[in-house]
């Protein structure tokens, strides 16, 4: 038989179908072939077996096809529910590739915004960078306010600290006048009640009554009496000899002051001038002083004093040292609660090469404040005889101590080192001091302030636990004939020097700086008088300080620049200053951070006026600058603005008399209400707001 494929109802692809269709009849062509050469090549019960089988076999196939057929059409069926599933992924797909188009759209958008961003943090990064600074200037100008309120703090307990004791000194010189006024004698009495410090005579000796005292006989008990005079050895009241000077014919013993070791006439010439001798001295007992004579002490200029005025140091107390000149050759150590007291008279000399002439008595253990404490130091002159002895000396040294003062002392003829070396010192008070010839290297001072930071530079005693000074005063001393007058050199970071006054000093005759702050916070340089050096103040730190205050100073003929701010200052105050004849600037500021220059007069120098360069925060206001660049260098004006390696930034000008003005390099500058000669404008310049100013005999608005 022959069985065909329906070509109408089977779903099948069309080629497919002609496909099947051609292998089927090849098949059956075949088959009848076959049976044929069967029929013909055989007979009989096999062939008809045979045949059977395959007729089975062929019937077989017709039911495969068929179930073929069922299947074919199981599958026309899936692929017409296929269909639509087709089509919406067709939809999702198209979908799709159009929001692969929107997605490419938004990635060049997206591309386009990022280089907009990079640009603008490009744009903004000064400004972030401006504002960090002045976040962080916020922060440095709130520690500074809390520096000052501390520092005032400070200054505060140490005036009252200063009150007390001279309200403390006025009552024990009121107390001294009247018992020297009043001073005599009374025979003792056993009914009658003694006071201190009434004289008692009692069998032919005197005593000084130590507290209320009756019905007690008088004897040497350092209790109730102190022994001032005693009884002849021969029992009746006779003696052989006074201080080596014997009775004359009358029995009288005829004492001079030279003979006791007291002042001369010359020296002492009023009661009142006795009692200024004693300035500063609070004592309540008259035994407590101790005269340097009354251990050996003689004061001729030939005989070596050291011992015997370091046996009186160790008294402690109130030790006198009368005019003359005493000789030293071993370092002199004064322990605390001292007062060491001349007449102005009084000399000690340096007479062989030590390394000063006294320090305080510490014994090298005791770090910060704590060495010693209360040690006075008045009309005294220590000569360290650089001449004869030219070998490194600082001639008085202090360190790790508090509450020293050295009052109207004279330091002469210093070599090497330093006159005054003040080191981790508290509570410090320099007044009406003369500093006089420090021969000496590039870079020392007269007076310096310094660190507990090794024994190069402190080579007496240690803790060097870097403690640095605080709490000091200088005022009206004379600075004249050395190197630099004030200043350090030393330093380390987190350990300044704090609450440093410099007041009504007079400078001249010096190769370096008058004053030199170094590493100092909260620093007052009013009122001196400056005459020479190469600057009247020079700033330049080696770590960040704050808050100055340099006012009323009057700088005349420096040999580079009256005032200069170099490095690491903030918070600075420059105010009502005159600076006359610099061989190069004024006042200048290089790189700063928040400074005023207010009220200043600043004429005739050799280059400019006033000149702020890479500084930022900056107020030049009030201030009266002309006839500077003397040197005529074309270039150089009574005030300038900028013109540095850095730009200068946020500057305020005005309310100025000025004759010339010059600004370059400069950024955010307001420039009004000044009187101006003339203006220079440089290069590189941006945000310049010029109004309201008089130039040129104009009003330019």
């Amino acid at each position: 038989m022959t069985v065909y494929l329906d070509e109408t109802s089977n779903p099948i692809d069309p080629e497919e179908r002609v496909k099947i269709n051609l292998n089927w009849r090849r098949i059956m062509g075949a088959f009848v072939n076959l049976q044929r050469q069967i029929n013909i090549l055989a007979g009989g019960q096999e062939v008809d077996e045979l045949l059977a089988r395959i007729d089975e076999a062929i019937n077989n196939a017709i039911n495969t096809t068929t179930n073929t057929q069922q299947v074919l059409d199981d599958i026309s069926a899936a692929l017409n529910q296929l269909e639509p599933v087709l089509n919406d992924a067709l939809v999702a797909t198209n979908k799709a590739n159009d929001a692969a188009d929107d997605a490419n759209v938004l990635n060049v958008a997206l591309t386009a915004l990022k280089a907009d961003l990079e640009r603008l943090q490009i744009d903004l990064q000064p400004i972030v960078d401006s504002e960090v600074q002045r976040v962080t200037n916020e922060q440095a100008r709130v520690n500074a306010e809390t520096s000052r309120s501390d520092a005032e703090a400070v200054r505060v307990n140490a005036e009252t600290l200063r009150i007390t004791a001279e309200q403390a000194r006025i009552a024990a010189h009121n107390e001294l006048l009247d018992l020297l006024t009043n001073f005599k004698s009374l025979p003792y009495d056993a009914s009658v009640t003694y006071d201190f410090p009434t004289i008692i005579s009692y069998n032919g000796s005197s005593y000084i009554v130590l507290k209320g005292v009756t019905g007690i006989a008088p004897i040497n008990d350092g209790i109730n009496y102190r022994l001032l005079a005693q009884k002849g050895v021969d029992g009746t009241g006779a003696v052989s000899t006074v201080n080596n000077v014997a009775p004359d014919s009358t029995g009288n013993v005829n004492l001079t002051s030279a003979s006791i070791g007291a002042a001369s006439t010359s020296d002492l010439t009023t009661t009142n001038d006795n009692l200024e001798a004693l300035d500063g001295i609070v004592t309540t007992h008259l035994a407590d002083i101790t005269n340097v004579k009354s251990y050996g002490a003689v004061g001729d200029g030939a005989t070596d004093d050291t011992d015997a005025i370091q046996q009186a140091l160790n008294q402690g107390g109130l030790i006198l040292i009368p005019s003359g000149t005493y000789l030293i050759t071993t370092t002199l150590r004064v322990p605390s609660n001292t007062i060491l007291l001349g007449t102005g008279n009084s000399i000690l000399k340096r007479n062989a090469s030590i390394l000063a002439i006294l320090i305080n008595d510490s014994d090298g253990t005791q770090g910060l404040y704590n060495a010693n404490e209360n040690i006075l130091i008045e009309n005294l002159t220590f000569d360290s005889n650089g001449t004869n002895f030219s070998t490194n000396v600082s001639t008085l040294a202090f360190g790790h101590m508090r509450g020293l003062t050295l009052r109207n002392v004279k330091i002469l003829n210093t070599f090497g080192w330093h006159c005054l070396e003040l080191n981790s010192s508290q509570h410090t008070l320099i007044e009406g001091c003369t500093f006089d010839d420090l021969n000496a290297g590039t870079g020392n001072e007269m007076l310096q302030i310094d660190l507990a930071y090794s024994s190069g530079v402190f080579p007496w005693f240690g803790p060097w636990d870097n403690t640095p000074c605080e709490d000091v005063t200088i005022r009206n001393c004379v600075f004249k004939n050395g190197v630099c007058g004030i200043g350090s050199h030393s330093a380390q970071d987190g350990y300044k020097h704090k609450v440093i006054n410099i007041y009504d000093n007079h400078f001249s005759n010096l190769t370096e700086e008058c004053v030199k702050p170094y590493n100092w916070d909260v620093v007052e340089i009013e009122d001196n008088y400056m005459l020479g050096g190469t600057y009247g103040i020079y700033i330049s730190n080696p770590f960040l300080c704050y808050n100055y205050s340099i006012a009323n100073n009057h700088i005349e003929s420096p040999t580079i620049r009256g005032i200069h701010i170099a490095l690491n200052a903030t918070d600075v105050k420059i105010l009502k200053n005159n600076v006359n004849n610099a061989t190069n600037h004024g006042i200048t500021f290089n790189g700063q951070l928040d400074i005023i220059v207010d009220g200043n007069k600043v004429k005739n120098c050799g280059q400019a006026g006033i000149w702020s360069y890479g500084s930022e925060q900056v107020k030049i206001i009030n201030n009266y600058s002309v006839d500077n660049d003397k040197t005529v260098t074309g270039i150089r004006q009574d005030i300038m603005i900028g013109y540095g390696t850095n730009v200068a930034k946020t500057t305020i000008v005005k309310n100025n008399t000025m004759g010339t003005l010059a600004y370059g390099k400069a950024d955010s500058i307001i420039i009004k209400d000044n009187f101006i000669g003339s203006v220079t404008v440089g290069a590189d310049n941006t945000n310049i707001q010029i109004s309201e100013n008089f130039i040129n005999n104009t009003w330019v608005i």
